[in-house]
């Protein structure tokens, strides 16, 4: 749900008409709270914190550290949501939200705690490169940004039930989505598979009909 969201929130006027200058980060940030504040309320089942939260779950650092929209789902599940609003998104951004995921996942293994995190990149930049692609892939993060490609969560809502294509986005969705650390080491992604099936379902997405 989260993802399609997210996903609408970036062809809003509001953030559409947003300067690109860099002036405009937190103005971003508090737009998102706002429109998963609203998705969070229609559904009842979700809890979202303010903008720029502090997250204070064990960390092996020790530290807590700051995520722009930090959403809950029962007792321990958590969805964490970095916001980009730049003209260009450095893949070095990734590298730093991602660590502060591991910080946390490790943090809650260390104490035999089942936190689950899911973890969601908005940026506004209109160019993803491909290693920005494969490494959140590979880490079970999904980015969200205009003219890319649509998530795979977004793309599977709007699919008929029961339908070839339906069944290979529950795949896919199934594939892309890390919810614990141990998932991961477990069975490691094939980044450049499943970029490669995200992209095929996609154009078949699109052939059926379905817009963005």
């Amino acid at each position: 749900m989260l993802a399609s969201v997210l996903w609408g929130l970036l062809g809003e006027h509001q953030v559409q008409s947003l300067s690109k200058d860099g002036s405009s980060g937190h103005v971003f940030e508090d737009l998102t709270v706002e429109k998963v504040y609203a998705a969070c309320h229609r559904l009842g089942t979700l809890k979202s914190f303010p903008p720029r939260y502090t997250l204070r779950l064990p960390t092996v650092s020790g530290l807590y550290h700051q995520i722009d929209v930090v959403v809950r789902e029962g007792s321990s599940s958590y969805h964490l949501i970095e916001c980009k609003f730049e003209q260009l998104t450095d893949v070095a951004e990734l590298y730093a939200f991602n660590g502060k995921l591991l910080d946390y996942s490790l943090g809650a293994q260390a104490r035999h705690q089942k936190t689950r995190l899911r973890a969601y990149f908005l940026t506004a930049s209109p160019t993803v490169s491909e290693s920005f692609y494969k490494y959140a892939l590979a880490w079970g993060i999904t980015v969200i940004a205009p003219g890319c490609l649509p998530p795979p969560e977004h793309m599977l809502a709007k699919i008929e039930p029961n339908t070839t294509l339906h069944r290979q986005l529950t795949r896919l969705v199934d594939r892309t989505t890390c919810i614990s650390l141990g998932e991961l080491v477990a069975k490691p992604r094939e980044a450049d598979k499943l970029l490669a099936d995200w992209r095929s379902h996609y154009q078949s997405w699109r052939r059926a009909g379905y817009g963005a």
